[in-house]
Parts: structure tokens; sequence; C-alpha cells
């Protein structure tokens, strides 16, 4: 791999990185970026639904939690957790709606869990979901970045639209950076606009998607930027994009153990606590 490349986590892999990490077309996938000690180090992990649980309850999404959290031990096992960033999933899925419940149920509460008490914002809800593909599918790409001079990671969300007739375009991009928590976002207008080729209904669907995701931006505590600034943010999105290349060699697989152990929790452990929720981190 060129040095000059971004090593992209594949879906169902996980990997680590120090200044530049990425992973993309998640939808309904969830990523998950893990920033360790005070942000030298970056890890993602790329969970397909496969490997979400498929009964979500308090258990089985701290035990997810806890099965990421084993995943980054295994890879840095002396470091320590900064923060954690979720995002992803589908705005229409009933689980992933369930899921992001939890989350905001764990932000809200104590735990002594350092994966836990370290998610700093997760939204499972993040794309728009419909049920007619053939208008257009919503999916985002994640990746982070390290300013050297200034020793501060950003977090990019490009929010993509992929149609039939033009294929993958850009509606938006979202920016949070880390040391000094400034987030902004950007939206692409201009893809309602050029309407070659395009039908109605991926017109409206565009229109939809790009409404949605200035809500899901906002909900992140973003404030929109326009004209330079927009363009600006868009560019050093897309300059980022075109490095991403997969290093095998570089991410790990998710294993079937990885999904295998959700099966023995049922709706009757919803109140389950594990007693060595911690034995990870």
């Amino acid at each position: 791999m060129s040095a000059n490349s971004i090593n992209d986590i594949k879906v169902d892999h996980f990997g680590s990185g120090i200044d530049y990490l990425a992973t993309t077309s998640l939808g309904p996938c969830i990523g998950f970026v893990v920033l360790l000690d005070n942000n030298q180090h970056i890890f993602i992990e790329h969970r397909s639904s496969v490997y979400i649980p498929p009964l979500i309850n308090l258990a089985t999404v701290r035990l997810c939690f806890q099965n990421v959290a084993k995943h980054v031990s295994d890879l840095l096992p002396i470091s320590s957790i900064t923060s954690v960033w979720i995002f992803g999933g589908l705005s229409n899925d009933l689980n992933y709606s369930k899921f992001q419940t939890f989350i905001d149920d764990i932000n809200k509460s104590s735990s002594d869990n350092v994966l836990l008490k370290n998610i700093k914002y997760g939204d499972v809800c993040f794309n728009l979901g419909t049920n007619f593909p053939e208008n257009g599918e919503c999916n985002i790409d994640l990746l982070v970045s390290r300013n050297l001079e200034e020793e501060n990671h950003t977090i990019y969300i490009i929010q993509n639209v992929t149609t039939f007739t033009a294929g993958n375009e850009i509606i938006g991009v979202l920016a949070i950076e880390i040391k000094t928590n400034k987030r902004s976002f950007m939206v692409n207008v201009f893809q309602t606009q050029n309407n070659q080729n395009k039908t109605v209904k991926e017109i409206n669907f565009l229109v939809e998607s790009i409404k949605y995701f200035r809500l899901r931006a906002e909900r992140v505590g973003a404030e929109e930027v326009k004209n330079d600034m927009a363009a600006q943010l868009m560019n050093d999105a897309k300059q980022l994009y075109k490095k991403t290349k997969a290093d095998k060699k570089r991410q790990i697989e998710l294993i079937p153990a990885d999904k295998e152990i959700f099966e023995n929790y049922g709706d009757n452990n919803v109140e389950h606590d594990s007693e060595d929720e911690d034995q990870f981190i």
C-alpha cells in the first residue's frame, strides 16, 4: 500500500492506525470509531447487520459494545480509550431504532466500563431508509484525519446517495474536530439541480435525503457552512476519500464467535448486567 493511502476498513473487519483511518459504504452497517491515548491512535470497526444482535435489548447492546472493546484491546492492549463515536444504520429499521434508544440510555447512565463511559456520540439511524431502493439508497463514509500541526483529529462523515441512473453522489459532509469540538456540515444542493438523466422519484429522494442529513447533522450540534467554507469542507473530504484503499494485511475479519455471543440473550435478559463487563478494557 502506498504511503499516501488511507487504510479502508472493509465490511465486518476492524483495524487501527495513527494519523489516518477510514471505512466506507456504511449503510445499513454501523461504524465504531475509537480514539485512544489522547487521540494518538485510531481504531475503526465496520460491523454489518450480521454482527448486530438479532434481538435488541440493553443486555445485547452492552454485549455488542463489549465485543468491540475486546477487539480494541486485542489490537492495542496497552492503550486507553479517549472517546468513542458511532455512526451508520437506517432510519426506517426498527432494530436500529431500538439500538439507538439503548445507546441514548447508556449515555444517560453511569458506567465503569471504559468504552461505554467514553461514548461521545452515537447515531445508528443516520442514513435515511427507504422501501423503494430503486429510487436511491443512502450510505456514509467515515474518515479520520489528523492535523499534525494542530494535533487535532477530525472525523469526516460523507453522506452519499446511490441512484440507478447517476450512481453514487455526495449530498453532504459533516466534520467533527475532536480537540476543539467544532462541528460543521455542508449540503450539496447542486445534486438536486443536476437533473440530467434522473427520474422524478430519484430527484425527490435526493431532496428528502438532504433534508434528513441536515437534521442528523444538526442533532450532532453541527452548524451549516456555505459558499467558500462549504466548498472547502467538500474538497477536504473528497481528497481524503480518494486516498482510501483497503490494506488486507492491516485489518482483521470478524469471526462467527462475534455473533454467536448473542445467542443466549433473550427478552428475559433485558436487565442483565454482566459481572465481567470490564474485563476487556
